[in-house]
């Protein structure tokens, strides 16, 4: 499936309070015409790009720790409120265990700095 170019942009890593990431930022660029159109003209895709004053509402990481993998990170306005996918798919021997690691500390930090109101 094509419709994106992707390269070299700059290297990242987490803050030390963050659960460990490093690698680089991946550009992203929609190319395809399908792809254009539906961005273009789709009232959700549309509404959630407008809240983004210019800025992509998606990142993909090529990661060289805490596994070789990548991690794609998208947001989305809804409403009042910003939905917030993280998806990391980690390769090579230790990818399991890397993966089930990555998800306790992730959740723990989410839980931490995004916690779940009573009134929810």
């Amino acid at each position: 499936m094509g419709g994106r170019t992707g390269g070299k942009d700059r290297q990242f890593a987490s803050t030390p309070e963050a659960p460990e990431l490093a690698g680089e930022v991946e550009t992203m660029e929609i190319t395809d015409p399908e792809l254009l159109r539906i961005r273009e003209t789709s009232p959700q895709v549309a509404a959630a790009l407008a809240g983004m004053e210019g800025e992509e509402p998606e990142l993909l990481l090529r990661l060289d720790r805490p596994a070789p993998g990548l991690a794609h990170l998208f947001i989305m306005s809804m409403g009042e409120q910003t939905m917030i996918s993280m998806r990391f798919h980690f390769f090579g021997e230790r990818s399991a265990a890397v993966a089930a690691e990555a998800e306790r500390q992730w959740g723990e930090w989410l839980a931490r700095h995004f916690p779940h109101s009573a009134s929810e």
